[in-house]
């Protein structure tokens, strides 16, 4: 029996932008980042592959607690729309389906 799997982190783009304030967020996210892509190294002998997907801003309770102009503030900063689920979603589905891929992190 060939065993395989696939670890697929939830990382985040926000942290590129070093967010005032958000030092414990943006650190948290970017050790999951970084350990997604270690791991990838050590369990690839196991035919396990590890991934992160790191969207950008989605509605989500935690972001509706956020200032609503220090979010617009940021969107425009990059000149960037909210990341719909949809965009997450096919992202997750394309690393399911393909077994290359391995120690990515999918910036949206």
């Amino acid at each position: 029996m060939k065993k395989n799997g696939k670890i697929i982190n939830i990382g985040s783009s926000v942290i590129n932008l070093l967010p005032e304030g958000e030092s414990i967020y943006a650190a948290s996210k970017a050790g999951i980042i970084s350990f997604s892509k270690v791991l990838s190294k050590e369990i690839k002998k196991f035919n396990i592959t590890s991934n992160c997907v790191s969207p950008f801003i989605v509605n989500t309770q935690m972001i509706k607690k956020i200032n609503n102009k220090k979010i617009t503030e940021i969107l425009q900063k990059k000149n960037k729309q909210k990341n719909k689920l949809s965009e997450i979603y096919n992202i997750i589905i394309k690393i399911i389906n393909d077994n290359k891929i391995n120690g990515k992190n999918f910036s949206l």
